[in-house]
C-alpha cells in the first residue's frame, strides 16, 4: 500500500499539466501513486501524460468517460490504493516537500482522517513578475499541530476552502461514503466534499506550512466564468437534500453565505434580467433569511467583510444593482484623465488593480494602513501611507469590505472630496 495516492483529474492543460505532474513526481516523499484522470482532452494533455507514464511507472493514466471534475476525482478515489488520498488540480504545482510534510504531521499524531496545509496562491503580475501571496486557515499559531475535530472550530465553515491542500485518510473517505458532486464541467465541486469530511471527521490536524501553489488567473477557470452563482447553487441545493444538524447544520450556513458573497462581485443589467439568475439569488436569499430567523446563522459566526456584504445582498437584485453601481462608479465610468489611488492591498486591492488594468485606467499608487508596506512595489506600484494626493482629477477606491466606514472617514479627514471615494466589490 502507497502511502499516498494523488489523483491529478485533467481537461485540456496541456500548457501546465507537465509541470504538475513532475511537481508530484518529484515529492521528496517517493511512496506514492499518481492517479492521472483525463476526460478526452484534445489539446496534447493526454499525449504528455502517457509519456510522462513510460518515464515513472508510479503515473497511472486512467481515461474518463465523462467531463466532470467531481466524477473524476471519485473515479481516482475508487481505484487509489494508499492510505491517504492527496488531490493536485492539473493548473497547479506543489513544493517537493508537501506530501513528506503533511503525511509526517499524521503519523506525529496517529493518523487522522484530515491532515491539512495552507497555500500559496500566484498569479502573472502587470509587469510580467509571478506574484505569490501565502493563505493560512488561521492567524493563531495556537491552531496548528494539534489534533481537533473540525466541525467543533466554526471558522473552518469559510476559511477551509480547498480541498487540494490537503490529505485524506482513504478509510475514512470510503468508510462515510463521502464523494464530490458529478455536474459537468470543473466548477465548485468540492463544496459538498469539503462540508461532509468536515462534518464527518472525528480528527484533524493542520500545520502553517504553505506548501501548494494555486493559479489564480487562468483563463477559463470555473472561479473566473462569471457563472459562479449557478454553479454554487447546484453544491447547496443538493447539500440542503440532505440531513444536517446542530453544528453541521450551521457550518453548512457559514459556507453558504460566504459562498453567496464571493459569488455575487460583479453586476450587469444583463444578468439582474436574467431569470434564472434571479431564481437562483432568490433561493439563497430565502435559505439565508430563513437560517437567520431560525438562530442557525449568527452575525458572529461570520467575519466583518462578509456579514457587511450579506447584509446588502439580501435586499434583493434589484436594490443590490443600484448600490452596485454607485459603490463602483468610478471603477464602470470612463477612465481617461483620471489617476486612480486603490486603497488596501489585499484581494480586493488587487481585483481593484485589475478591473483598472482592464480599463485602461491610470493607477498612480496602493495605499494601505499597514505600516510594513510602505515603500514596497505592488504589481509595480507605489504602496504609500494614507495621504491626499496631488491633482484634481484623483479617485480613491477603498477595497477593503471590512473597515469601509473606517477608511471613508480617515480619507474625508484627510482632505478628499466624498465624490471623489469609491469601492471596490
Amino acid at each position: 500500500m502507497s502511502k499516498v495516492s494523488v489523483i491529478m483529474p485533467s481537461l485540456n492543460v496541456a500548457k501546465y499539466i507537465e509541470k504538475s505532474v513532475r511537481s508530484v513526481m518529484g515529492q521528496t516523499l517517493q511512496d506514492l501513486e499518481i492517479l492521472c484522470i483525463d476526460a478526452g482532452s484534445v489539446d496534447g494533455t493526454y499525449e504528455i501524460l502517457e509519456e510522462l507514464s513510460r518515464e515513472d511507472d508510479r503515473v497511472r493514466v486512467i481515461r474518463s468517460d465523462r467531463k466532470s471534475y467531481g466524477y473524476q476525482v471519485n473515479l481516482g478515489i475508487e481505484r487509489a490504493g494508499g492510505a491517504y488520498i492527496g488531490i493536485v488540480e492539473t493548473d497547479d504545482h506543489i513544493d517537493s516537500g508537501m506530501y513528506e510534510t503533511l503525511y509526517g504531521e499524521a503519523a506525529a499524531v496517529g493518523f487522522p482522517d484530515i491532515v491539512k496545509g495552507g497555500y500559496r496562491a500566484y498569479w502573472v503580475a502587470h509587469d510580467g513578475e509571478t506574484v505569490f501571496k501565502e493563505r493560512r486557515l488561521s492567524a493563531d499559531p495556537a491552531f496548528y499541530g494539534n489534533t481537533v475535530r473540525p466541525g467543533d472550530i466554526p471558522s473552518l465553515a469559510s476559511e477551509d476552502w480547498y480541498l487540494w491542500s490537503g490529505i485524506y485518510k482513504r478509510s475514512f473517505i470510503c468508510g462515510n461514503g463521502i464523494r464530490l458532486s458529478e455536474s459537468p464541467g470543473a466548477a465548485f465541486q468540492d463544496i459538498g466534499f469539503l462540508h461532509r469530511t468536515n462534518a464527518a471527521a472525528e480528527s484533524a490536524v493542520y500545520t502553517a506550512d504553505c506548501l501548494y501553489n494555486y493559479c489564480i488567473d487562468r483563463e477559463g477557470s470555473s472561479s473566473n466564468s462569471g457563472k459562479e452563482l449557478g454553479y454554487s447553487y447546484y453544491e447547496f441545493h443538493g447539500l440542503m437534500q440532505e440531513s444536517w444538524e446542530g453544528k453541521a447544520e450551521q457550518a453548512l450556513y457559514v459556507r453558504m453565505a460566504k459562498s453567496f458573497v464571493c459569488c455575487c462581485r460583479t453586476f450587469s443589467e444583463e444578468r439582474i434580467a436574467d431569470p434564472a439568475y434571479r431564481e437562483r439569488y432568490g433561493w439563497f436569499t430565502d435559505q439565508l433569511k430563513g437560517a437567520m430567523a431560525e438562530g442557525k446563522l449568527g452575525e458572529e459566526s461570520l467575519s466583518p467583510g462578509i456579514r457587511k456584504r450579506l447584509q446588502v445582498l439580501l435586499n434583493g437584485p434589484d436594490e443590490v444593482y443600484r448600490q452596485y453601481r454607485y459603490d463602483n462608479r468610478h471603477l464602470l465610468g470612463e477612465t481617461d484623465g483620471l489617476q486612480y489611488v486603490i486603497f488596501g492591498c489585499g484581494d480586493r486591492g488587487l481585483a481593484a488593480f485589475k478591473k483598472l488594468c482592464e480599463r485602461q485606467g491610470s493607477i498612480l499608487a496602493f495605499m494601505d494602513n499597514d505600516a510594513r508596506l510602505w515603500g514596497s512595489r505592488l504589481e509595480g506600484v507605489p504602496v504609500l501611507q494614507p495621504q491626499v494626493c496631488e491633482g484634481e482629477n484623483v479617485r480613491y477606491i477603498i477595497a477593503n469590505e471590512a473597515h469601509f466606514d473606517k477608511i471613508k472617514e480617515q480619507l474625508l479627514e484627510l482632505g478628499v472630496k466624498v465624490e471623489n471615494i469609491g469601492i471596490c466589490w
